[in-house]
C-alpha cells in the first residue's frame, strides 16, 4: 500500500537536458522549421545528412519551441536511419512521455537500455516510465543498478529514496536522501523528502530542521509554500496529540 505521506514528485533530469548537454555537433546545424518532413523546402529534407545527435539537437529545439509533434516526426527520422543508436531511443522515449503515450515510451526506453545497458540514465528514465503501471520492483531494479554504475548520480539515488519512501521502506529511503545531500548539500529537493521521511520515523526535531531548510534553499514559490503548510500540518497535529488525555 502506496504511503500518503508528503514528498516531493520523483526527480529526473530530463534526457533531452542530458542530451543537450552531451551532445556536441561538428557543424552548424540548420534551423529547426515547423515543418520537419520538408514541405517548406521545395521537398528535400534539410536533415538527410545530418548525423543522429545533429539531429537530436534539432528534435530538442522543436521541444524547446513548443513544437512536440515535429520533434517526435524528427525522432522517428532519425531512428529509421540510425535503428541502433542508443540515445536517438531514449530521446524519443521521453518526447513520447511527455506526448502521453506511456506503453511506447517505455517500449523506446527498454530498446535504448538493451543497446546500452551501461548507462545510469537510461535506466533511471525507465524506471520512471514504469511507475505509470505500478511496476514498482521493476523500477527498483532499475535505479538499483543505476546506483551500481553511478553510485553518486542525484537522479538515481533520489528517485530510489523516493519510491522506497514511497513502499514505506522508510530506513533505505533515509539513506539515499543522505547520500544525496552529502554529494550536493545545496539541492533543496532531498531536505524535503528527508524530512518527511524523519518524521515517518518519528525524528521530529530533524524533519521539521530539513524542512525549515528546504525553505531556505528553495526558490520555488509553490514548493516553498508547500513546506509551509507541511510544517503548519506537524504543529497541528503535535497540539492535537498534546491535548490528547
Amino acid at each position: 500500500m502506496m504511503t500518503k505521506l508528503a514528498f516531493l514528485v520523483l526527480l529526473l533530469m530530463p534526457l533531452s537536458l542530458q542530451a543537450a548537454d552531451s551532445v556536441t555537433a561538428r557543424e552548424p546545424l540548420p534551423p529547426a522549421h515547423p515543418d520537419p518532413l520538408g514541405g517548406a523546402h521545395g521537398g528535400v529534407d534539410p536533415h538527410a545528412a545530418l548525423s543522429a545527435d545533429q539531429n537530436i539537437k534539432v528534435a530538442l529545439q522543436h521541444r524547446a519551441e513548443g513544437r512536440l509533434p515535429e520533434a517526435i516526426a524528427v525522432m522517428q527520422q532519425t531512428l529509421q536511419k540510425y535503428p541502433q543508436h542508443a540515445s536517438s531511443h531514449a530521446i524519443m522515449a521521453d518526447l513520447l512521455s511527455e506526448k502521453g503515450d506511456h506503453a511506447e515510451a517505455l517500449a523506446m526506453i527498454g530498446k535504448a537500455v538493451s543497446l546500452d545497458d551501461s548507462s545510469a540514465l537510461f535506466h533511471v528514465s525507465r524506471a520512471l516510465m514504469y511507475l505509470p503501471f505500478q511496476r514498482y520492483q521493476e523500477a527498483l531494479a532499475d535505479l538499483d543498478r543505476a546506483v551500481e554504475l553511478e553510485p553518486d548520480m542525484i537522479a538515481a539515488r533520489f528517485n530510489r529514496g523516493s519510491l522506497h519512501a514511497q513502499l514505506e521502506q522508510y530506513d533505505l529511503a533515509l539513506m539515499d536522501f543522505d547520500r544525496c545531500i552529502a554529494v550536493d548539500p545545496h539541492l533543496p529537493a532531498p531536505y524535503f523528502n528527508r524530512g518527511s521521511v524523519r518524521y515517518s520515523l518519528g525524528m521530529k526535531e530533524q524533519a521539521v530542521s530539513d524542512i525549515e531548510h528546504f525553505i531556505e534553499l528553495s526558490d520555488n514559490a509553490a514548493w516553498k509554500q508547500s513546506a509551509q503548510q507541511l510544517l503548519q500540518a506537524w504543529q497541528e497535529k503535535e497540539k492535537q496529540a498534546g491535548a490528547t488525555p
